[in-house]
């Protein structure tokens, strides 16, 4: 039985079957995206090579965003989305007192956040700089 075309996802290699699978029963186990310090520059690699767009409906909180379908490799947006809200902390928008929570990884002068969709149904990754948070 072929095994299709295998992907290397935080070190791991894996088809795409497999990987669909672990996404769909929320398997993917934090063992293979621990934050160590190689990890953290490829993910910084990864989000910096990305395609970003600046968010102009929103010009009092300047952020950009990438979306999946722009990404060479979906497989890769979503080790990263996972990423991000593993290794993340819980930060509220606005403010914690009327605000909404959400999850949200600092790395490089950047802050990035996803809109907290399901994994199977997040679309973009959002980024502003941490010298613009409001």
């Amino acid at each position: 039985m072929a095994m299709g075309k295998r992907f290397s996802v935080s070190g791991t290699s894996m088809n795409s079957q497999e990987i669909e699978f672990a996404i769909q029963e929320g398997q993917v186990l934090y063992e293979r995206i621990k934050p160590e310090e190689s990890r953290l520059e490829s993910v910084a690699g990864i989000l910096e090579s990305a395609d970003w767009i600046f968010a102009k409906t929103m010009p009092d909180n300047p952020h950009w965003y990438t979306l999946r379908d722009k990404w060479k490799n979906p497989l890769e947006f979503y080790a990263t989305v996972l990423f991000i809200r593993l290794h993340g902390v819980v930060d509220w928008w606005p403010d914690a007192k009327v605000g909404k929570a959400y999850v949200a990884l600092d790395l490089n002068g950047w802050h990035y956040w996803t809109m907290g969709d399901p994994l199977v149904r997040t679309w973009l990754i959002n980024r502003c700089k941490l010298s613009d948070r409001v």
